[in-house]
């Protein structure tokens, strides 16, 4: 006899996704805020993320309350650029990778 779980395993690889993307943008939001420059603290506060489940995509950025982020990553002709949010998120591959593979594991 045949039993078809493909409904149960699609719904269970749905969640693993969620889970990574959501382990994706709390590690690249810590990230880019630790290599955030901090005058009043104001631009390290004013990080998030946003995971677009349709999409399977996580955006990681700087609110509106700190609309002077944009200058402080890419610099400006007074200062020199200081991309916190790049760098956290390039230097973090490994640490995504380590996120979706405990998810994948979870299917077992």
């Amino acid at each position: 006899m045949f039993k078809d779980n493909s409904k149960e395993v699609k719904s269970k690889l749905e969640k693993a996704i969620q889970n990574s993307l959501e382990d994706i943008g709390k590690i690249g939001m810590a990230e880019s805020q630790l290599r955030t420059p901090v005058d009043t603290g104001r631009l390290r506060r004013s990080q998030t993320y946003k995971s677009d489940k349709s999409k399977k995509h996580v955006d990681v950025g700087v609110t509106k309350e700190a609309p002077y982020g944009l200058c402080v990553h890419e610099g400006s002709s007074r200062h020199r650029s200081q991309p916190f949010l790049r760098d956290g998120i390039v230097n973090s591959t490994s640490k995504f990778t380590k996120a979706i593979e405990k998810h994948l594991k979870s299917l077992r």
